[in-house]
């Protein structure tokens, strides 16, 4: 390509860039909003998905500060969350005590379900802990830890939860289960 034919076509192509970019500059100011008319539209915008609160969030505060855990859906909702994801283990002793007999679990199942209704707040899920190792190796003992979830899988079922979360833990031994 000669000199002059390339000055020729670099300066066409920077006037046709120059202009592009004044043509987007000035589409760009017609979708500029005042802040009220940016604050009107947040106010009526719903995000496309809606947050859940593990309650192992605030183990400490039940746990150190004796926050009493059935105000969980009531914290939750003042965090701006709509979901509740529970954890088993906070609700012991009151719960362990009573060996999660059907009684303890119904009592559970009926405060929590009205705490959550109180506040609006949806049940998700329960985060089961301290039932057993579901991965051991040694049938008899892995068959009374399915045993011992059963109840939590019925309370989550009561509660509207679509799902439960377990720990395996088990051997580490290679060969694992028959």
């Amino acid at each position: 390509m000669r000199r002059r034919n390339f000055i020729t076509k670099t300066t066409a192509a920077g006037v046709g860039v120059t202009f592009l970019g004044a043509y987007a500059c000035k589409e760009a100011k017609k979708d500029e909003k005042t802040a009220s008319e940016v604050e009107e539209s947040s106010n009526e915008a719903k995000p496309f998905f809606e947050l859940s609160l593990a309650q192992w969030s605030i183990h400490r505060m039940i746990r150190e500060n004796g926050v009493d855990p059935y105000t969980f859906a009531e914290k939750a909702k003042n965090w701006g969350f709509k979901g509740l994801e529970y954890v088993s283990q906070l609700y012991n002793p009151e719960l362990s005590d009573a060996d999660y007999s059907e009684e303890a679990m119904a009592a559970f199942v009926e405060k929590s379900n009205a705490e959550a209704q109180k506040h609006g707040m949806k049940n998700v899920l329960i985060m089961i802990d301290g039932q057993g190792n579901l991965a051991v190796n040694d049938e008899a003992e892995r068959n009374e830890t399915v045993e011992k979830h059963k109840k939590w899988v019925d309370a989550a079922a009561a509660m509207g939860c679509h799902a439960i979360r377990v720990n395996l833990n088990g051997s580490n031994e290679p060969g694992g289960m028959d």
